[in-house]
């Protein structure tokens, strides 16, 4: 059959001429011939000499003549545009980092992007893992190549868990800076690669600068906030740990902080604990985060108020409660509002909800289908409505552990309490350093009684820990421990021989893992001489300890390692919830670092019953006195005690100290002074209570604030969507994508599996150095590639083989592994290859798929996929949000496939499950195609419609909700100032003396500048409201792809 017809446009292969078919002559001996008509005239051509004339790079013109790619090239083009992916359908991150796979944690990365501004308040319950969700956002930023300048703000104790988190599960390199004058060099130098982590102290405003500074010239900044303040940066993200320490707007923390996000482009603010005391604290936060819609804490909490009842109605509907119930709860929900000036309430009204509501757009339709019929995709719809309703839906993540117990830890607590005597020979040392170090730090004073010096009272209490952590240890120099030499072996230790009685009923029960943490370097030492000595191999890792992974990994793998020493600095980060079983050599004062502790094998994907905490207790030390007996009470050792940072944050009483001043206190007076037992108990007793009743508070704030603030099932049934779309980049595609890389270019190299999940890529000994050639030509030269590239040629260096994953749980289990993410810059280089060397204009690929249940043997589909690229104006800032969308034609019917799990299902397979299938002329004739551009161009048409129809909808939702109590807010107050006003001048018309006349007067004028003042800001406000959006969509076809079913 001839390819051409008469008209049809061709090309002269060899010369490119163009021509017109004029005359088709019949088919002789397997030839075809034409006659066409060139600028020269006319000519015969063979078939084989000619080809169509059209434009390459458009899809719907390349089917019509026949020219598909393969399905090894779809994959490799999809696969691309996912790594260089910025849209919304597709979460690049989602397997691409060396954590156990959580899918609430990546709730908060989904509304990060669907946030207007991407500012979001991560308000989890402790232990669900917000530095990871955290470490989900940056990377996806990354993928999108968002990710430049990111500062990190936290306590100084979190420091090093940020910073080895990002490094051991993500890949991130930060530096914790120190100095301010670090980070503002870094900054000037305007690399836009700065990663700071710095602490709460580097961030507050000061009050006066310093000599230096007024004196002016080139290096005069010394403090961050005043260089910020005179020389803005920005930062891709700010992320504020602990963000409740920013609670207080009178600090200079919040004011610094208020110069930092001014500064940032997006931010997240983490903490478990967005309310402490009042929901005053949840306002200052929120209008730290976004001041331009969290502007008056009065119309905040009435828009809290507003929000209970759609919340309410979110989790009846996710348990399966009947529409029509709760639409009628619904629509009886009452609201209180209230306004108040100068503490006086002046305003006060209670309206039903469907008073509140009565114009609202999205509220009418969830009327509507409420009293619709009750289907699933019904559901599905209303849960995504309600939640839009609610004015903490875009800002504002939480998830409690009671949501995600399958994901969780549900390992029973046991503690052991092993009280332990000291030798004679250790009493006598101990009490020695004691005495010795006393002597030295001590004066008389003027009734001859010897006194510590300030220094020397801190300093006893840290010798005291030392020595009570271990007498040898202490006493042996750190150089001749790391020589392997103990000075003391022939001493006994009580301690030692308590921890091996320990040991020996553990690997009796069948584990043969351990974990021994200890406070001191010298400490953990010496047990590795004492434990080798007892034939028991063991690790170490401290804070001077960079192989970190590498060592947990061989813990964890090789049989013969069986104790894991280690400090909480070295832990920082690591899972190892492969053992059951825990010691506390020592016990640390902090009850946060005991649970930090606690935490490093109670946590995701323990599946022991039960994990056992032995604790160490010298009998009569104030270890026993005082931590065990304090540590009980409070019940850390049984169970999770909520977040013990925010406990200790809270203040005591009306005092300006907080529990863990008191804490301190309490520490320094039992190590420095002589007390009694009653002094001591009474002191135990108060800490303890201070705990308690705050523990007991912050349940009681939280559970309301959950109750009023968000339900977020719709973005989990998101995530489920994603995964089930494969809208994420998935091993199988990395694996393809490298073996493409292998067949066009690295033909030299191999790669093949040994075990499943693990390959093992060799390269020729004739071409030793050419993967790394590959890297160092295809990579970006960027600093921040350039590291990564050359610490991966670092690790392969004159290596012929490597193994490599690229599985997120295999790189989990094990560190050694190479782990190829999307990030790795082997998987880099590929993409830039293909990029520099496929053909762009290839948008058109032929594949098959398996018949299954839905999809029917014979069938054959065309399916579009465009990009839908939405843009809006957020404070006069044009934002812009991309996703993808399938388009199906059935070529059966000739129409757009309606059927949306046919649609859904296809779009799916198409990601790892196609078949190689050469298309054939029969397949879908050229009208046909052209009545399908036709048919697509409609749909998409209509869904663009539809999309800012619904963007519009919510807008005026949102808008008409702003506006209302805007309006409701400035009025009372503008109210009650007339009020005031026409009192006093009724009191100016009775006989006043002088004075009085005068103060009254002076009372309306600024009466009258106040309400002057408050119209000005409410039409201010009302104009930001009401700023036109400006929405609109731009769509582009990336493939149109011919599928059929065998």
């Amino acid at each position: 059959m001839a390819q051409f017809n008469i008209g049809d446009k061709v090309l002269l292969v060899d010369t490119n001429a163009h021509g017109v078919v004029i005359k088709v002559m019949p088919a002789r001996r397997g030839r075809q011939l034409y006659t066409v008509n060139f600028p020269s005239g006319n000519q015969d051509v063979l078939e084989a000499d000619l080809k169509a004339d059209f434009d390459e790079s458009d899809p719907f013109e390349r089917c019509k003549s026949g020219i598909y790619g393969s399905y090894s090239e779809y994959s490799k083009r999809n696969t691309a545009f996912k790594i260089k992916n910025s849209n919304n359908s597709t979460i690049s991150s989602l397997k691409a980092s060396k954590t156990l796979f959580r899918a609430y944690q990546f709730k908060p990365l989904l509304k990060f992007l669907n946030s207007p501004n991407r500012r979001l308040l991560v308000a989890d319950e402790v232990g669900l893992g917000k530095t990871i969700e955290a470490g989900h956002i940056m990377l996806e930023l990354k993928a999108r190549r968002e990710l430049k300048n990111v500062l990190i703000v936290c306590p100084k104790s979190l420091q090093e868990k940020w910073k080895a988190e990002l490094y051991e599960k993500f890949g991130l390199t930060f530096k914790i800076v120190d100095n301010a004058k670090d980070l503002i060099a870094d900054l000037q130098a305007k690399t836009g690669t700065v990663r700071a982590i710095v602490n709460y102290e580097k961030v507050r405003m000061r009050k006066r600068a310093t000599k230096d500074e007024q004196r002016g010239g080139e290096h005069r900044y010394t403090n961050l906030i005043d260089y910020l303040s005179e020389n803005p940066q920005r930062f891709s993200l700010v992320l504020c740990d602990e963000a409740h320490k920013m609670r207080n707007r009178e600090t200079q923390t919040y004011k610094g902080s208020e110069i930092i996000m001014s500064c940032a482009d997006a931010a997240l603010f983490l903490t478990a604990t967005p309310i402490m005391i009042s929901e005053e604290n949840l306002y200052n936060l929120l209008h730290l985060l976004d001041n331009s819609r969290y502007f008056n804490p009065q119309i905040f909490m009435n828009r809290l108020k507003e929000n209970r009842p759609f919340v309410e109605a979110i989790t009846l509907l996710n348990h399966n409660v009947p529409l029509p119930t709760i639409m009628e709860g619904l629509l009886d929900a009452d609201v209180q509002l209230t306004f108040s000036a100068d503490g006086n309430e002046i305003y006060s009204r209670s309206r039903h909800i469907s008073e509140l509501y009565a114009d609202d757009p999205i509220f009418q339709e969830i009327k509507e289908l409420m009293e619709g019929e009750d289907t699933p995709k019904v559901r599905a719809r209303l849960q995504y409505l309600l939640s839009t309703m609610s004015v903490m839906n875009t800002v504002f993540s939480r998830t409690r552990k009671r949501e995600v117990t399958t994901d969780m830890s549900q390992a029973e607590r046991k503690p052991h309490a092993r009280k332990v005597v000291l030798n004679p020979e250790e009493q006598e040392e101990f009490n020695a350093v004691i005495e010795n170090y006393t002597e030295d730090n001590s004066y008389t004073d003027y009734d001859g009684e010897e006194v510590l010096t300030q220094g020397g009272a801190l300093g006893l209490v840290q010798r005291k820990r030392q020595v009570a952590s271990s007498v040898w240890g202490y006493l042996n120099k750190e150089t001749d421990l790391d020589r392997g030499i103990d000075a003391f072996e022939s001493c006994p230790d009580a301690k030692v021989e308590e921890l091996q009685r320990i040991i020996e009923a553990v690997f009796k029960s069948g584990t043969k893992k351990l974990v021994v943490f200890a406070l001191f370097r010298r400490t953990l030492k010496y047990l590795h001489i004492r434990l080798k000595k007892a034939g028991y191999n063991a690790l170490i890792i401290h804070g001077q300890v960079e192989n970190r992974a590498e060592i947990l990994t061989q813990f964890k793998k090789d049989k013969n390692t069986h104790i894991l020493l280690s400090s909480e600095v070295g832990s920082e980060g690591l899972d190892m919830q492969f053992c059951n079983s825990m010691v506390n050599y020592d016990l640390p004062w902090n009850p946060m670092v005991v649970e930090q502790r606690i935490g490093r094998i109670d946590r995701f994907g323990q599946k022991a019953k039960v994990v056992n905490i032995y604790n160490l207790v010298v009998a009569g030390s104030i270890q026993e006195e005082i931590y065990m007996r304090l540590l009980e009470r409070i019940g850390i050792f049984r169970g999770t005690i909520g977040d013990m940072e925010a406990i200790l944050d809270a203040q005591v009483g009306n005092t300006a100290m907080t529990i863990q001043d008191v804490y301190n206190k309490m520490e320094k007076e039992f190590f420095t002074k002589e007390l009694t037992r009653e002094e001591k108990e009474q002191k135990i007793a108060e800490v303890a209570r201070a705990i308690e009743n705050e523990k007991e508070n912050l349940q009681h704030l939280q559970e309301g604030l959950s109750n009023t603030l968000t339900n977020d099932a719709y973005f989990r049934d998101e995530i489920n969507r994603i995964l089930y779309n494969n809208a994420y980049v998935t091993d199988e595609e990395l694996h393809n994508f490298i073996t493409s890389a292998i067949r066009q270019r690295l033909t030299t190299c191999n790669m093949e599996e040994v075990e499943k999940g693990v390959m093992e890529f060799a390269v020729p000994i004739s071409q030793p150095t050419i993967l790394k050639n590959f890297l160092t030509q295809y990579c970006e030269n960027t600093d921040e590639s350039n590291i990564s590239v050359n610490q991966f040629k670092r690790r392969i260096d004159e290596q012929q083989k490597f193994l490599l994953t690229f599985n997120q749980e295999k790189a989990y289990e094990d560190g050694t592994l190479n782990y190829l993410n999307i990030y790795h810059p082997m998987i880099q280089a590929c993409l830039n290859y293909f990029i520099e060397n496929d053909d762009e204009t290839r948008t058109s690929f032929s594949y098959a798929l398996q018949a299954d249940e839905l999809l029917h043997e014979g069938d054959k589909y065309f399916m579009g996929l465009y990009q839908l690229t939405t843009s809006r104006m957020v404070q006069n800032v044009k934002k812009t949000t991309a996703e993808l969308q399938p388009v199906l034609f059935n070529l059966q019917t000739g129409e757009v496939e309606s059927n949306e799990a046919v649609v859904d299902r296809i779009y799916r397979r198409s990601q790892v499950e196609g078949n190689e299938r050469n298309a054939s002329n029969d397949d879908a004739q050229a009208e046909v195609i052209e009545d399908m551009r036709y048919d697509f161009a409609d749909y998409i048409s209509g869904e663009k419609k539809r999309r800012i129809d619904e963007a519009n909808r919510q807008v005026e939702s949102d808008r008409k909700r702003n506006e209302q109590q805007t309006k409701e807010y400035y009025t009372s107050r503008i109210a009650n100032h007339e009020s005031n006003i026409r009192t006093w001048e009724g009191l100016l018309e009775f006989g006043l003396d002088e004075k009085e006349h005068r103060n009254r007067q002076g009372a309306i004028r600024l009466a009258k500048a106040n309400i002057a003042q408050l119209q000005r800001e409410r039409d201010e406000r009302l104009s930001l409201i009401n700023e036109d959006p400006q929405l609109s969509i731009e769509d582009k076809l990336l493939s149109l792809n011919l599928i059929t079913i065998i």
